[in-house]
């Protein structure tokens, strides 16, 4: 038994090594903090101000409450400051610039290197830009607590499935550089899909019906909407299940797809380097 914690044990601790890494290379940039601090409170006031104008002279538009808004808004705008994915560009230079055969003869695996990477980003995002800006976003509209404890228990999972989600997403527009060396706009038009079709800034709720039973159909709607609307308390009890049930499926789907892939990409580097 203790042999085999000890495998595990010296199994992960590359990627731990790593996570930390990222951690402290990413506190060393203090300004970038403090600019992707202003730039999102800036954001978060004015989708505050846009909300409160909206809910003017309504308690609920589409069942749903100017404070469950609010505290939407805000809450979105801190998973976006916390979602780190920059894998799809760290493939591409490494592409690019021809490190990647060194990447593959190492004895670790370079997506679970990447993803620690990110993973260290998104902790380090936390400490240094989240909590800021929930000090903000309490003091622009108060309380921000989730709607209940049985929230609490399904937004936590919901958080690691969306975030698996979305760099899953960005890991498969990365692969391409491995046939074209350059993805070009696609990971910018991956990031607008994220932005419109994941409700982070206007919720599906608002949508035509038509549209927002399609876009139940894409992984999109599950990285934000299906999160916060767990925390806000617009989705409750089996449809939170629902929720993680659905995010699970598009991380199992999207892994498979990424694992078949990879493999596909290693044999092209394996090839092309003799």
């Amino acid at each position: 038994m203790q042999r085999s914690l000890q495998a595990i044990g010296a199994a992960v601790s590359p990627y731990f090594f790593i996570a930390r890494i990222r951690i402290l290379m990413a506190m060393a940039y203090r300004f970038e903090v403090f600019s992707a601090i202003a730039v999102q409170v800036l954001l978060m006031a004015s989708t505050i101000y846009i909300w409160r104008t909206a809910f003017q002279n309504d308690s609920s538009v589409s069942g749903v409450t100017l404070p469950q808004m609010l505290a939407y808004s805000v809450m979105s705008a801190l998973l976006a400051t916390l979602w780190t994915a920059r894998v799809a560009d760290t493939i591409r230079d490494r592409v690019t610039q021809g490190q990647i055969s060194t990447d593959l003869i190492r004895p670790t695996e370079p997506l679970l290197l990447w993803l620690a990477e990110d993973v260290g980003q998104s902790i380090c995002s936390l400490l240094t830009k989240g909590l800021p800006l929930l000090a903000c976003g309490f003091l622009l509209v108060g309380a921000l607590g989730p709607a209940s404890w049985e929230a609490v228990a399904f937004f936590l999972p919901a958080c690691v499935l969306s975030y698996l989600i979305l760099w899953l997403m960005s890991a498969l527009v990365g692969l391409v550089a491995f046939w074209t060396i350059e993805f070009g706009q696609l990971n910018m038009v991956k990031d607008a899909l994220v932005g419109v079709l994941s409700g982070s800034f206007v919720p599906l709720w608002f949508f035509p019906d038509w549209l927002a039973r399609l876009c139940a159909w894409l992984p999109f709607v599950y990285t934000y909407q299906g999160t916060l609307g767990i925390y806000v308390g617009k989705t409750q009890g089996w449809d939170s299940a629902r929720v993680l049930g659905i995010q699970l499926v598009w991380v199992l789907a999207l892994g498979f797809l990424l694992a078949v892939l990879w493999k596909k990409a290693r044999r092209k580097v394996l090839v092309q380097g003799g």
